[in-house]
């Protein structure tokens, strides 16, 4: 294969001037990506995938990079294509719309605990400031991580201060293209928290099962409905349920409450139910009933039948 494709290259791509991999069409651009995908030179998450190897030369023909500076430069992160920082430093100053730029030593980013990128672009008066900060990538959860965070923060503050500043100021240089240490270095999204069923409030009952419906004797299902022999036995609600919110009421058991400016003496309180956003000042203050009209009230909504 690799013997054929160089008889092409032979006959199809040979042109005047200096040898220059750069396709011209995109059938040579086919030919290139299948020669690259066969050699040991490419990096590996490139090695025998020429399709993968087409996209890239195409995205570096965009920023301008030559198909050998793109697989150098350019990383597919998660299924991204992302530019490295050094790379993205290169398109942008090729690109001739950045008049000059300032980055901090090492040494002065570990003093001040934080990196700061300055660029002035051509025809626009004011610089281009971005910094990044240890209390950012402290944040940002990115010190606890194992790799270059931990073995060489000071130049991975430097990095994310440049590709902010190269992202802001030079969007339309890069393409919109990712910068490969942002991406990286991107969190996994937190799992939304999962709705709950709200309580079904005691008045609305389950429908009798049809099943059962059907099985009552011809003829007798209208007395068997009215002395409840045949209904399901409905369980008693284990406590009483928020008209505001729905959710079930917590017991409060029965007791003084402590002295106060208006009862010195502290009054005596019955056991009662409140919902959790009930009582005294709370949201839903009017949700509460005494424990004992609940009794009462369960009694009274027992079907007849069903005492005992």
């Amino acid at each position: 294969m690799t013997n054929e494709i160089m008889r092409r290259a032979e006959t199809d791509i040979v042109r005047e001037g200096p040898f220059d991999f750069t396709p011209r069409s995109l059938s040579e651009a086919i030919r290139l990506a299948e020669l690259m995908a066969q050699s040991e030179l490419v990096p590996k998450q490139f090695q025998g995938k020429p399709g993968d190897i087409l996209i890239c030369v195409q995205f570096g023909q965009e920023v301008g990079l030559r198909p050998m500076q793109a697989l150098q430069g350019i990383a597919i992160i998660n299924g991204r294509p992302t530019i490295w920082g050094d790379a993205a430093l290169g398109i942008v100053l090729n690109s001739g719309l950045m008049e000059n730029y300032k980055e901090m030593t090492l040494e002065e980013i570990e003093a001040a605990g934080k990196a700061v990128f300055w660029a002035k672009r051509k025809g626009v008066a004011e610089p281009i400031i971005r910094e990044f900060s240890l209390e950012h990538a402290r944040k940002a959860k990115l010190l606890s991580k194992s790799g270059p965070w931990q073995e060489y923060p000071y130049r991975m503050l430097q990095m994310r201060a440049r590709a902010w500043g190269l992202r802001d100021g030079f969007a339309d240089v890069l393409k919109g293209i990712a910068i490969r240490e942002e991406v990286e270095d991107i969190m996994e999204p937190v799992e939304a928290p999962k709705v709950l069923a709200m309580p079904k409030r005691k008045s609305a009952a389950p429908p009798p099962a049809e099943s059962e419906a059907q099985s009552a004797p011809a003829g007798n299902s209208h007395d068997a409905d009215r002395e409840g022999r045949n209904q399901p036995a409905q369980p008693e609600p284990a406590a009483p349920v928020c008209e505001i919110c729905g959710r079930a009421m917590k017991l409060v058991p029965a007791g003084r409450t402590k002295p106060s400016e208006k009862y010195p003496d502290g009054r005596e309180y019955p056991a009662f139910w409140a919902c959790p956003d009930g009582g005294p000042g709370k949201k839903h203050e009017a949700c509460t009933i005494k424990d004992s009209d609940w009794q009462a009230q369960k009694g009274q909504t027992r079907e007849p039948g069903q005492e005992g």
